[in-house]
């Protein structure tokens, strides 16, 4: 199922894109600032980014901008009233993918939303790599030295999380902002006990643990423990 970020400040056009794209099977979370946008698009992940232009504070274009800058290889729809040939021609220039004119039919959008899911999913191979560890985002597997882990579902977003950020420590505050932000119960106590369950499974006896805790800094992933991945065809590189 694939999962999409909608962007657009206009929030009846954004409640009724999200009922309609539900009745396609695809998951929506939805934003109205390109500023809130940024935040999701640092520690999400999404198939598909449904862009306007014309918003409040950082407009589409640099949202696309600064996102492609700093490595985002989602493909990315913008959805906008600005129809002239050279904004659709800058929206191009500045990394997106395909441009849709305001007003538009709602079944023109499904087929281009498809048709960019097709595009990407052929070439998006979705694999982290650390030490013996692989992470298949596409499927949320989880294998060390080839061997399946089953991990909770917010275990592996975390793992997920601090794979996608190698060389970043994250303090406990932190880790709950990205990785439990709607979750209101949610303590700073809860990310401590998640980050013990998961090194508990993840760690192997005799070897440096994968997740390093940095006294009074934070979490992050520990290079010293890629030095003792298993040597052999099992053995994974990261990426």
């Amino acid at each position: 199922m694939a999962k999409l970020l909608l962007v657009d400040d206009n929030l009846d056009l954004c409640a009724t894109l999200t009922e309609w794209l539900a009745t396609e099977s695809y998951v929506v979370e939805s934003c109205q600032t390109g500023e809130s946008a940024l935040e999701l698009l640092a520690y999400s992940k999404y198939d598909l980014i449904i862009l306007d232009i014309t918003m409040p504070g950082i407009d589409g274009f640099s949202v696309c901008r600064r996102f492609r800058r700093e490595g985002g290889s989602t493909p990315i729809l913008f959805l906008t009233g600005k129809g002239a040939i050279s904004d659709k021609e800058t929206g191009l220039d500045q990394g997106g993918d395909d441009y849709l004119t305001k007003p538009f039919d709602f079944r023109e959008l499904s087929a281009r939303v498809r048709a960019l899911l097709r595009r990407f999913s052929a070439v998006e191979v979705g694999l982290l790599q650390f030490a013996d560890l692989q992470v298949d985002s596409k499927i949320r597997a989880v294998r060390r030295s080839g061997q399946i882990v089953n991990l909770s579902p917010k275990e592996y977003e975390l793992l997920e999380f601090l794979l996608r950020r190698p060389n970043e420590i994250f303090n406990a505050a932190a880790l709950l902002q990205h990785v439990w932000p709607s979750e209101s119960t949610a303590t700073e106590q809860t990310v401590r006990a998640c980050v013990k369950r998961l090194r508990e499974t993840l760690d192997v006896p005799g070897r440096p643990s994968y997740i390093l805790n940095q006294r009074g800094h934070g979490y992050m992933l520990n290079s010293e423990s890629k030095t003792f991945a298993p040597s052999g065809p099992d053995t994974f590189e990261e990426a």
